[in-house]
């Protein structure tokens, strides 16, 4: 969704002038999800724009994937078992 070169300019063009540091989240995907996380070049080549931009851009490693428990899993199990 917002994984593109095009938007890896503009965050860079966005922070302009800020010091940060930047951590890249993947998407982790769970039945039901409408979203798919992005293939590892995708993710890379964003990491890479930001980087070149002389930005620290780290891309989280993620756990927990097998047994539904990666960031925004949790939620995504809950929202599809209502009370």
């Amino acid at each position: 969704m917002n994984d593109s070169v095009e938007d890896a300019k503009r965050l860079a063009k966005l922070l302009k002038d800020i010091r940060c540091k930047i951590n890249l989240i993947p998407f982790n995907p769970f039945t039901g999800a409408e979203f798919k996380r992005p293939p590892d070049n995708i993710i890379s080549d964003f990491q890479k724009i930001l980087m070149d931009s002389n930005y620290v851009a780290i891309i989280r490693a993620s756990k927990g994937q097998d047994i539904l428990a990666a960031c925004g899993q949790l939620r995504g199990k809950q929202q599809s078992h209502p009370l």
